[in-house]
C-alpha cells in the first residue's frame, strides 16, 4: 500500500445542520420530475525575480512556524484591513487566485489591492494589475504602522501610494513597468460585512469549518442562510480552503448541487455564505423522519443527477455521504443537494500531500493507494444509497479498525456492506454494483439512473 495517511475513523466528521422542522404535507408523488432530474499568470511578489513563480523568500524559507500563521489572525493583516476598509480600490480578503479570475477581462491598469496569506506573515498586502494580458501580483511592502514602500519613496499610507500613481502615471516599480488606471469593480459574491447577520453559532461543525445560522441581506431582503466559517488549524490554510470551495461552486450550475451567495471578504475571518437548508442535512433527515421508499428513490435520483454532472465537469467530488448532502423544503417540493465540496478536485489536478478522508465512505484504491477518480465516487454513491435504505446507519457498524490499512484489508476480502431486509432487492443488487473491488466494473450512473427512474414509477 503506497502513500497511506493513517486515517482513523473518528478523523474526519463532515459538518451538517440541525434537525428541520417535520414536513408532514409532503406527497412524494406530486413534486418530483423524472425527466427533469435526469437532464443530466505572472505572479511577482517583492524581493522575487520575474522569472519565478514560488512564494517570496519569508515564505519559501525552512522556518517552519511561519506556516503556522499563515491560517491565524495576523495583526499586520488585520491593521490594513481596517484601514482600508472603505477605499474603493480594496477587496478585503482576496487569494491570488480569485483577484486574477477578478480581473482576467479587465482593460490594462485595472487592479485591485487585497489581503492574503500567500505572500508571508510579513507581506499580507498585495496589489494586483491587469497588464496587457497578464494579471501581476505585486506584494507591497509595507510597515506596521501604515507606512509603505517604493524603491526610492516613502509614503505615508496606501491610500497615498495609490493616488500617487493614478494620478501620476508612474511606473509602480522599476522591475515591472505597469501603470494603475482605476479600480477594479466588485463581484456579486463579494459580500460586505454589514450583509450578513450570525443569529445562531454553530449548528454544525466539521473537520475544517464550523456552521452558523443567520440573514444575508440582498436586493432589500433578508434571506436564511447558512455561514460557513473556517476554523484556526495550526499548518492548514482553512481560508484558502473556503474560497478554494467557492471558486469550485461558482462554476456548477446544476439543480441538485449547493450554490452560495458569496463570500464575506471584508469579515476578519471570511465566511462563504450559503442558502439555509432547513430540512437539514440528509443524514438527519433520515435519521428523524419517517421517509417511505418512493422519496428516498427520488433522493437516489437527485444526488446521482448530481454526480453525473461532476463527471461531465472532469470534477470528483472525494466525500459523498449523507451528512454531505442537504435537504431543502418548500409547500410543493423536497430536494437533496449535494454539498460539502472540501475535497472536490479536477480529474488530473495533482496533490501535493494525501487528504484526509472519510474512512468507511473510502474505494479499496483510494485506501490503498491514494487512486481517486469518477469510480471512485461510484463507490461513494453506492454507500450513500445503503444510508437512504438504512435510515442513515454508520456503514460497517458491527466492526472496529485500527487503522485505515486494516479496513482496506477488510474490503479486499471480499466483505461488503450487510444488505439488511429493508432495503429492497433491487436496491441491494444496484449498491453491490456500484461497490466492486474491480474500478473497471463498477456500474455507470446512466444505466443506474434508468433502473431508478423504474422503480420510481412503479411505486
Amino acid at each position: 500500500m503506497n502513500n497511506l495517511k493513517n486515517i482513523h475513523e473518528e478523523d474526519y466528521v463532515g459538518w451538517s445542520y440541525d434537525e428541520g422542522v417535520e414536513d408532514t404535507s409532503y406527497e412524494a408523488e406530486n413534486d418530483y420530475n423524472v425527466d427533469e432530474t435526469w437532464a443530466p499568470e505572472t505572479t511577482l511578489y517583492e524581493n522575487q525575480s520575474s522569472e519565478t513563480e514560488t512564494e517570496d523568500e519569508i515564505t519559501a524559507s525552512n522556518c517552519a512556524d511561519l506556516t503556522v500563521y499563515r491560517t491565524k489572525r495576523n495583526p499586520i493583516r488585520e491593521f490594513y484591513r481596517n484601514v482600508l476598509c472603505n477605499e474603493t480600490f480594496f477587496h478585503g480578503y482576496l487569494p491570488l487566485q480569485d483577484a486574477r479570475e477578478i480581473l482576467k477581462h479587465q482593460p490594462s491598469g485595472h487592479f485591485v489591492v487585497h489581503i492574503t496569506n500567500e505572500c508571508g506573515f510579513l507581506n499580507p498586502v498585495v496589489l494586483s494589475v491587469k497588464h496587457y494580458a497578464e494579471v501581476v501580483h505585486h506584494a507591497m511592502n509595507v510597515g506596521a504602522l501604515g507606512k509603505c514602500y517604493t524603491t526610492y519613496k516613502a509614503f505615508d499610507s496606501i491610500s497615498q501610494i495609490i493616488a500617487h500613481h493614478v494620478a501620476s502615471g508612474e511606473f509602480i516599480d522599476d522591475r515591472i513597468n505597469f501603470r494603475l488606471i482605476t479600480p477594479a469593480d466588485f463581484c456579486d459574491w463579494q459580500i460586505r460585512t454589514e450583509n450578513v447577520l450570525t443569529i445562531k453559532k454553530d449548528i454544525g461543525q466539521g473537520c475544517f469549518s464550523n456552521v452558523s445560522f443567520g440573514f444575508h441581506f440582498d436586493k432589500g431582503k433578508f434571506i436564511e442562510a447558512a455561514l460557513k466559517c473556517p476554523k484556526e488549524i495550526a499548518e492548514v490554510d482553512t481560508v484558502e480552503m473556503i474560497y478554494t470551495e467557492h471558486r469550485i461552486l461558482q462554476q456548477l450550475d446544476c439543480p441538485y448541487i449547493i450554490k452560495p451567495f458569496g463570500i464575506t471578504v471584508f469579515a476578519e475571518i471570511p465566511m462563504m455564505v450559503m442558502k439555509y437548508a432547513n430540512g437539514g442535512s440528509l443524514e438527519n433527515y433520515l435519521k428523524n423522519h419517517s421517509t417511505n421508499i418512493k422519496r428516498k428513490i427520488k433522493f437516489c435520483l437527485q444526488i446521482a443527477s448530481a454526480v453525473q454532472y461532476l463527471k461531465r465537469k472532469d470534477l470528483i467530488h472525494r466525500d459523498i455521504a449523507a451528512r454531505n448532502c442537504l435537504v431543502f423544503k418548500s409547500s410543493d417540493k423536497i430536494t437533496a443537494k449535494l454539498s460539502d465540496f472540501n475535497l472536490c478536485k479536477e480529474i488530473y489536478e495533482e496533490e501535493k500531500e494525501s487528504p484526509c478522508i472519510s474512512l468507511r465512505w473510502s474505494a479499496p484504491e483510494s485506501l490503498g493507494e491514494c487512486m481517486w477518480s469518477f469510480e471512485s465516487d461510484l463507490w461513494m454513491f453506492g454507500v450513500l444509497m445503503w444510508e437512504l435504505f438504512t435510515n442513515a446507519l454508520y456503514p460497517h457498524d458491527k466492526n472496529s479498525f485500527e487503522s485505515t490499512e486494516d479496513f482496506w484489508s477488510y474490503l479486499m476480502e471480499g466483505n461488503t456492506l450487510e444488505m439488511l431486509p429493508e432495503i429492497p432487492v433491487a436496491i441491494q443488487t444496484i449498491i453491490l454494483r456500484l461497490n466492486s473491488i474491480n474500478p473497471a466494473k463498477r456500474a455507470e450512473l446512466g444505466p443506474v439512473g434508468n433502473e431508478l427512474t423504474t422503480l420510481f414509477s412503479e411505486c
